[in-house]
């Protein structure tokens, strides 16, 4: 029995094949069903009424439990989905700085609050304390079936389950929130955009409002509004027939066919604790090898001592899934921000080696800035398809019985390989935005902490300062990683490039991808200087000043898209005490339980703000707790 419990172990904890580049922490939360944990449904309060030895009619069980499951660790499932960017301090908790990329001495792991519509000077921050809380109604059948073959059984459990997730979001914004651009050409060419005033709007999936013909789009997908889902339905549907090939009086051996159909909820990706019954909708197909032994037992037989152990291992076929992903080794990019791409340029965009206005050896741009800004998360949500090679549920348990009462006391093992994640080119994508569209190849870009627009130094016949400021849509990128200089969550390009030949190299985006001086007009010789800023705001048409821009723009891929793989592991402990009574025919029986489960998952805190590793397969696993009532009736 212990070399078959190692067998099944080191089963469990093999990883199939996972993606090439991924990262440390991922947007979706894929948990052990509530309808596949072996001790409660399978085993406590059932020595006496299953696998019964020499039976030679119809005979069996029906037994109904309530239990009530709540997840603790829950720093743990805030680590899952933001990893080493939470504040690890006592006094803070699960918080994640947010600062604009105005704030001097910024936190190398605050979100850059730009990216949220919020003011370049905003300084705040927010704690998540989630909490998962199920219901759950077992029913199970199992029947005897040695009127045709001695020691054949069928069974068929599942539960309804009633479940509830919590991010419990709290936001601490600054005493004054300013709603006033950050300035003139960074969002938009007049710089009369209203911001968002605090930052539960964005979680909430606002944006402000459309000024001179720009977009924002609000957050679709991986949102966090402060409110609870819940969701009510039938995990998973299982049935076993099986065999007792092996058995006597003090012990049996068996072994079963597995089946799991998808009765549960499928998994969508609107929120960030979006609530799942049951397995994801998977249909599950595998096997089952149970027994025991009595080590002893009284003279009057009243009173006896045994070993039990019950293992189920099954495949999860694909199904499908909606999904956020962030991109590769960048964690919590999906809430980072992308703008959108024409490839109709106007005045004749084009990027110089050196400053000036000479259209000598300028190149001309392909694309310039369209109008629209998105959140990643909207880019990179599709419906993909699932499967987990293999997953396993161990049970191992001492039970004591003593006339009709029945103690039990055990372990209970769970793991799940890493998933395998599939998005064809042809997948069916969520929202028409999807880079996962070859419709929007070359369409998307990080816009980092990159100014979008330009504004003419000087007059050119398709350029006037005087109207609208001569403004200029560039084609400003920050989506290329070059070297240790990257757009990520945390800041833009700009604010890590360092360049004596430019007089301030934020203004001058002198960190935007493949920068070259930008210049437009109508390409007749010498064309107007584009300048950070307007001369009617103070700026000035020199070298100086002039901006930079993207020739050409790098876009995003779907092969930029971690399709991060998650794997689960835990181990629990169960006591259950029952009481059986005396009957002939019809045999009652009722007990009451407990767990706790101690799922494996990332709990240190890191302090480094190195954020270039990244990891193929995560491990993901809820802590909980549990109690329940369970009762049945025995027939023959």
């Amino acid at each position: 029995m212990k070399s078959f419990l190692k067998k099944i172990l080191s089963i469990a904890l093999l990883f199939s094949m996972v993606a090439v580049e991924a990262n440390n922490v991922t947007p979706t939360l894929a948990y052990r069903s509530q309808g596949f944990h072996g001790d409660r449904q399978r085993n406590v309060g059932m020595v006496g009424h299953t696998n019964l030895y020499d039976m030679d009619a119809w005979w069996g069980t029906v037994d109904l439990g309530v239990g009530y499951m709540r997840s603790f660790r829950d720093n743990r499932i805030a680590r899952c989905l933001f990893g080493d960017d939470l504040q690890c301090n006592d006094d803070c908790g699960n918080k994640i700085l947010v600062q604009g990329s105005n704030v001097t001495s910024r936190d190398c792991r605050a979100w850059l609050a730009d990216y949220m519509y919020l003011n370049c000077d905003y300084d705040g921050c927010f704690t998540i304390d989630p909490r998962i809380q199920n219901v759950v109604v077992d029913l199970d059948f199992y029947l005897g079936m040695d009127e045709w073959v001695s020691g054949m059984y069928f069974r068929i459990y599942g539960p309804i389950t009633w479940t509830k997730w919590e991010t419990n979001l709290c936001v601490t914004n600054p005493s004054t929130v300013l709603t006033d651009s950050c300035s003139t050409g960074y969002f938009t060419p007049s710089g009369d955009e209203v911001l968002l005033s605090c930052l539960e709007s964005y979680f909430e999936g606002c944006a402000p409002a459309s000024v001179d013909g720009i977009c924002f789009q609000g957050l679709k997908f991986a949102k966090m509004p402060n409110c609870d889902n819940t969701r009510t339905g039938f995990a998973d549907l299982r049935a076993e027939l099986g065999w007792n090939f092996l058995q006597d009086e003090d012990y049996h051996l068996g072994l079963g066919l597995h089946v799991a159909a998808p009765t549960g909820s499928k998994r969508k990706a609107e929120f960030v604790m979006d609530p799942v019954v049951g397995n994801g909708n998977h249909w599950e197909l595998g096997g089952t090898l149970h027994g025991h032994y009595v080590f002893w037992r009284s003279e009057d037989e009243e009173k006896h001592f045994g070993f039990y152990a019950d293992a189920v291992l099954t495949h999860m076929f694909k199904a499908n899934e909606q999904r956020t992903f962030d991109l590769n080794c960048k964690d919590n990019s999906r809430y980072m921000l992308a703008s959108k791409f024409t490839k109709t340029v106007t005045n004749n965009l084009a990027g110089r080696e050196t400053a000036g206005t000479s259209v000598t050896g300028a190149t001309a741009a392909t694309s310039q800035f369209g109008n629209v800004y998105a959140p990643v998360a909207n880019l990179t949500t599709a419906d993909v398809k699932v499967s987990v090679g293999v997953q396993a549920d161990v049970v191992a348990m001492f039970n004591f019985t003593s006339r009709g009462f029945a103690w039990d006391l055990g372990y209970n093992f769970w793991g799940r390989s890493c998933e395998n994640i599939d998005c064809p080119t042809d997948c069916d994508p969520c929202n028409t935005d999807s880079i996962f569209l070859a419709a929007n190849k070359d369409t998307w870009a990080l816009k980092g902490d990159a100014r979008m627009f330009g504004f003419a130094g000087a007059a050119d016949g398709a350029l006037d300062p005087t109207v609208n400021n001569g403004r200029q849509a560039l084609s400003a990128t920050q989506t290329k990683d070059c070297d240790s200089i990257r757009a990520t969550i945390h800041q833009g390009k700009n604010a890590q490039t360092t360049d004596a030949t430019l007089t301030n190299v934020a203004l001058q985006n002198g960190g935007v991808d493949n920068s070259r001086f930008a210049i437009a007009g109508n390409n007749t010789g010498t064309d107007a200087r584009l300048i950070h800023t307007p001369l009617s705001q103070g700026g000035f048409n020199a070298d100086s000043d002039q901006i930079k821009t993207s020739i050409q723009p790098v876009f995003l891929k779907s092969t930029d898209v971690a399709l991060q793989e998650t794997k689960g592991v835990s181990h629990k402990v169960f006591t259950h005490l029952s009481y059986t009574w005396d009957r002939d025919n019809w045999v009652p029986y009722l007990g009451i339980g407990g767990s706790a489960e101690f799922g494996k998952g990332e709990s240190k805190c890191d302090d480094s703000c190195d954020t270039n590793c990244c990891d193929n397969c995560i491990y993901c696993s809820l802590s909980q707790w549990s109690v329940w009532v369970k009762g049945g009736v025995s027939f023959n």
